[in-house]
């Protein structure tokens, strides 16, 4: 029994000593995993926060946002406004964001095709560089005057008055409610068979006397037609 008591407070003052020992330990390890001991940091090699590659991270992480911000705002939907057809490359308005309007926006359009796009159309534009105060036209369009209905390879041009020339599936169609005009200094037709349904045809221009068909009345004499075409006359 006598010695049970002599040994028995060896084994509680290693125990207390082992967790002074731990306590003392762990401000130290706190400090050093939170990187708040300046000192610890240094003596470890570790860089306190803040410091020269801190400031090198933060700055490319804005110049990042600032470039995918850029790009994100390459291209805009637009509204077109008053159009300018005078000068070397047509100009307009566009109506962009809510409170955004640009003049004097050029309006690229394709070589040998042009128009003039009703107020209201749509378009879709363009930012050089990514600058909004760069802007170009790249495309439009109006759907309220689109022509619709086409086949699968159908190419057509048109307005907003139903004109338009159609290159379909079964040839080419031209179609207009106003006079079509051909100003050439000359016109070959080279065809298997040519059919003009009109009311009136003037051959040499207006005025003419009706032209005679097989089988109509001539006076040989005067060479007059007695009874000629109600349909085609010649100068």
């Amino acid at each position: 029994m006598g010695a049970e008591r002599h040994r028995r407070p060896a084994v509680a003052v290693s125990v207390h000593a082992r967790r002074n020992a731990d306590r003392a330990r762990r401000p130290d390890q706190g400090r050093c995993r939170d990187g708040g001991g300046a000192g610890a940091g240094a003596a470890r090699g570790v860089e306190p926060a803040g410091g020269a590659r801190g400031g090198a991270r933060v700055a490319r992480r804005r110049g990042m946002t600032a470039l995918m911000q850029r790009i994100r705002g390459m291209l805009a939907r637009a509204i077109i406004g008053p159009i300018d057809d005078n000068s070397g490359i047509q100009s307009a308005q566009v109506d962009l964001l809510a409170d955004e309007t640009q003049d004097g926006v050029e309006h690229f359009q394709a070589y040998g095709f042009t128009s003039v796009p009703h107020p209201e159309a749509e378009a879709l534009v363009a930012f050089v560089g990514g600058t909004r105060s760069h802007a170009i036209i790249v495309a439009s369009g109006d759907r309220r005057y689109r022509l619709r209905g086409l086949a699968t390879g159908d190419v057509a041009i048109h307005d907003d008055q139903d004109q338009y020339v159609l290159l379909g599936r079964g040839g080419i169609a031209i179609s207009t409610g106003k006079t079509l005009t051909i100003d050439a200094q000359a016109v070959t037709v080279t065809c298997d068979t040519a059919t003009i349904e009109a009311d009136t045809v003037n051959l040499g221009g207006e005025g003419g006397q009706p032209v005679a068909r097989v089988g109509d009345m001539v006076n040989l004499a005067t060479g007059e037609i007695v009874s000629g075409s109600d349909t085609v006359a010649a100068v």
